[in-house]
């Protein structure tokens, strides 16, 4: 029940994430902003999350796991409600923070209950492959009863299974987590909280670089403002809070260095917004479409984890992460005239091997954790896969999104259009604008008209486009994650 207890707390997290890209089409409609600001707030609870990961991991170890584990869960219900009212971006934003923060911290507690309470290896290879299993079983059960909420009740029905979850976590969290005290030691979390900040800082200047730029140099100056103080504090005590033990060993920044770039690209996240702008099909169809490939990476999580018993958790990340990389080009065959199933097998093919990585790459970097540094090898785990995903999802989102621009613009063009029409069309589609909205300028060239009012081909040809770059850029990531972890396998031995 204590192995329960932890991945319900885990589930809470990931549901959030899980139902969101459901909710982001309606969300936009309701509340109107453009692609760019839809993928800010898929990607802004990894960022806002980088404030207190290092932080969490420290307090756990030093306070106590389960009391530090339920404030968690208070912090991501009140995020829940947040979004659940957000009468504007804004609001709707800092929601997604909040409940980013509430969620990294029962996240790393509860990998770090685990990894303290299981201690037999073939046990934590079983373990460690539920883990990897246990993101895709969320997304293969929320997203179509999501979808369906969204659909009948309005976006705004969507965080209240949150809240639920929260609540379940909170009741069995207080029944079967261990009432430990921790070491009992205060701890310093100045040095955690400059780290967190630092991670934090950087994750939204990569974000807002191409923004307005007194923006960007505020919080590039934050940034290196945090990492300046962090360095001149670590130095000045005998035992900063922020624990970085994981680190010691030899070839640990190696394995840092795959983990981060195996996460730069989710082609999970990239084919449902495909699905969702390519296809006239509804959520609901698109949540069961996506539970195809949800239900192979369950597989592929669980086919991980006896790997690890048989291979090894180094072996077993190598060859997935190879194979990940060699299978997401399949994302080149998709054409134009693909049904909307051919994405679905491809992504379903890509699942499997992706799956079994996570939970083999977070066992080798748990694996090098002391014995009373759970909690600092979870923060990592987690800061590393967020940054990853985060500023990975950021630069990723941005050249695919600016991919699919260029190729718009350049098949207006190619129709007739001249190339400053076409550039301005492509990038009002770009920023959020429907197809009638585009239809109402008197200006519009007849041919462009007739590309927005019945003959997509254009459009789809650009988002096919896009689509088939994220799985070049996904081969590009693993391979290089791949030699780094080969880098690392050598390293150790």
């Amino acid at each position: 029940m204590v192995v329960v207890s932890s991945f319900v707390s885990m589930a809470a997290g990931l549901l959030s994430m899980a139902t969101f890209e459901f909710m982001v089409v309606p969300m936009q409609k309701d509340l109107g902003f453009s692609v760019d600001t839809a993928n800010a707030l898929i990607l802004v609870p990894s960022a806002a999350s980088l404030l207190i990961v290092f932080a969490a991991g420290s307090l756990a170890d030093h306070l106590g796991k389960r009391r530090l584990l339920l404030w968690g869960v208070l912090v991501f219900c009140a995020g829940a409600l947040l979004v659940m009212v957000a009468p504007n971006v804004p609001v709707a934003l800092l929601g997604r923070s909040v409940g980013g923060v509430g969620g990294m911290v029962m996240g790393i507690v509860a990998l770090a209950v685990l990894n303290s309470s299981v201690t037999d290896d073939r046990e934590r290879a079983r373990i460690f492959g539920v883990f990897a299993a246990l993101t895709p079983a969320i997304f293969l059960v929320a997203p179509p009863i999501s979808a369906l909420l969204a659909q009948s009740a309005g976006w705004r029905a969507v965080p209240v299974m949150w809240l639920l979850l929260g609540a379940a976590s909170m009741v069995l969290t207080l029944r079967y987590t261990p009432d430990d005290s921790g070491s009992g030691e205060s701890t310093e979390l100045v040095t955690p909280l400059l780290a967190g900040l630092f991670l934090a800082s950087a994750t939204v200047a990569t974000a807002v670089i191409f923004g307005e730029r007194w923006i960007a140099v505020s919080v590039i100056a934050l940034a290196i403002a945090a990492l300046v103080g962090l360095a001149i504090r670590w130095q000045r005590l005998a035992h900063p809070g922020l624990d970085l033990r994981v680190l010691r060993p030899r070839g640990s920044w190696l394995l840092i260095g795959a983990i981060l770039l195996s996460s730069v690209a989710n082609l999970f996240l990239f084919t449902n917004l495909f699905l969702q702008y390519r296809y006239d099909i509804s959520l609901v169809a698109i949540a069961l479409l996506m539970g195809v490939s949800q239900a192979a990476a369950v597989a592929g999580g669980l086919l991980g984890g006896t790997l690890i018993a048989r291979w090894g958790a180094a072996r077993t990340a190598l060859t997935t992460m190879l194979l990940t990389g060699v299978t997401a080009l399949g994302a080149t065959l998709v054409t134009v005239d693909s049904p909307e199933w051919i994405p679905v097998v491809v992504l379903s093919v890509v699942a499997i091997p992706a799956a079994a990585s996570v939970g083999a790459l977070a066992k080798c970097l748990m694996d090098l954790a002391p014995a009373d540094g759970s909690g600092g090898a979870s923060s990592m785990n987690n800061a590393v896969w967020s940054l990853g995903s985060a500023v990975g999802g950021i630069v990723v989102g941005l050249i695919i999104f600016g991919s699919f621009e260029a190729a718009l613009a350049n098949n207006l063009v190619q129709v007739a259009v001249s190339p400053e029409t076409a550039a301005t069309l492509a990038s009002e589609v770009r920023e959020g604008s429907l197809f009638v909205e585009v239809m109402r300028n008197a200006d519009l060239p007849a041919t462009a008209r007739g590309v927005f009012n019945g003959d997509h081909s254009v459009i789809t040809a650009a988002q096919t486009h896009a689509y088939a770059l994220v799985g070049i850029v996904i081969f590009v990531a693993q391979l290089a994650a791949s030699g780094l972890m080969l880098a690392h396998i050598r390293r150790r031995r």
